[in-house]
């Protein structure tokens, strides 16, 4: 599904009902207009049919404002909880200092993890990885564990 914004909300509010999702459909809600908000928005559901097993998948591609991104999360319902975990990788024309110090500035001082590779943690759920591709050029991970 390809689009602005809105139309992408539209479109898996839509998919959303044709499996009969209902149980964590709030949380999705909420969370997947956070990963949409970019110009041009595609996306990806998984599965396509009913939601027999209790697992969804969701897997945004984006650019825009800010830049180009990829987001994927799996949400694990049953009919009386909603978890899962999400994984946001972001491309930045910018070096990882100046991503952090804009993007990432309420995350905790960078963790250097092996050469060109750091880690951020906000909370114990969520944790943004950063990896240095050249001086102008970073990529980040971000990954959350919604409980």
């Amino acid at each position: 599904m390809a689009g602005n914004s809105v139309e992408a909300m539209q479109a898996l509010d839509s998919q959303l009902s044709q499996i009969g999702l209902q149980v964590c459909r709030k949380k999705i809600i909420e969370l997947s207009k956070y990963l949409m908000a970019d110009d041009n928005v595609n996306f990806a559901l998984h599965p396509l049919g009913v939601v027999n097993n209790g697992i969804l998948t969701l897997i945004i591609a984006g650019n825009g404002s800010y830049g180009n991104r990829l987001a994927s999360w799996t949400l694990f319902a049953s009919p009386n909880t909603c978890s899962g975990t999400y994984e946001q990788i972001h491309h930045w024309s910018m070096s990882c200092e100046e991503a952090k110090k804009i993007y990432f500035s309420s995350f905790g001082p960078q963790k250097q993890l092996t050469l060109g590779i750091s880690q951020s943690e906000l909370n114990p759920t969520t944790h943004v990885y950063f990896s240095s591709n050249r001086l102008d050029s970073c990529t980040t991970v971000k990954k959350e564990l919604l409980p």
